[in-house]
């Protein structure tokens, strides 16, 4: 199996394990000087490389841990994103190509600017915070959270994602955190601010969530999307 990947973009291969494989390999054909990364949510797969730079052809070694699985058919589900490499690039090299004005044929320079979005921190009222399991890339369990709509509120778009994604009405109660590494989300360059709420009542998976849960510290499930691992600890400390 292969897998031509270039520009940005987010892909998912499901890999057949039938009922007895333990392993498969797979050809990454990379074009673009991008950096890539690859993730499963599955806790019995394990992925190596995880993560690269630059063009080229690699071979993906995808294995099987099938201790504790109940004997039958298993699929999973690969996901490889890709993404320019920012770190390195200048900041003169963040405008597009000249292009023409649609009004006046003018040539104009575009630039590039990193998209606001949140994530909210909720506390439930009998102890622990919500946490998602995202049906869309980049998989794996995340702070609530979203885009901040145009014409919309760092708060506003905190709670109207609160309420979509968990059901929850939400009380804000303090602004948290920034975050913005411009690798923070394979898809683009974002920058969120991580606020901390309150909520009552049971929270139900909806929107871009595919399952929610309640957690301790001692309790957080991985893998972690994003940079949400690190804006845990943060909240931890």
């Amino acid at each position: 199996m292969s897998l031509t990947a270039c520009s940005v973009s987010v892909d998912t291969i499901t890999l057949d394990f039938g009922s007895s494989k333990t392993s498969e390999t797979f050809t990454l054909t990379i074009q673009g000087l991008v950096e890539w990364s690859i993730s499963c949510s599955e806790s019995w797969v394990t992925v190596n490389p995880v993560k690269g730079q630059g063009e080229g052809t690699y071979s993906i070694d995808v294995s099987v841990d099938r201790t504790g699985l109940t004997p039958g058919n298993y699929e999973a589900a690969i996901n490889i994103s890709t993404h320019a490499d920012l770190h390195n690039r200048k900041s003169s090299d963040m405008s597009i190509k000249p292009e023409k004005c649609p009004h006046c044929g003018k040539q104009i320079e575009k630039y590039l600017h990193p998209s606001p979005t949140v994530d909210i921190i909720i506390e439930m009222e009998n102890g622990g915070i919500v946490l998602i399991k995202r049906k869309n890339p980049p998989f794996g369990w995340a702070l609530p959270g979203g885009f901040v709509d145009y014409g919309e509120s760092l708060e506003g778009a905190a709670a109207r994602e609160a309420k979509e994604e968990t059901s929850l009405e939400i009380t804000l109660t303090s602004q948290f955190h920034t975050y913005s590494d411009p690798q923070r989300d394979s898809r683009k360059h974002t920058i969120t601010t991580v606020f901390i709420s309150k909520a009552k009542g049971n929270p139900v998976a909806a929107d871009d969530a595919q399952e929610i849960g309640v957690f301790s510290k001692e309790t957080i499930p991985k893998p972690l999307a994003f940079d949400h691992e690190d804006i845990l600890r943060d909240y931890f400390k």
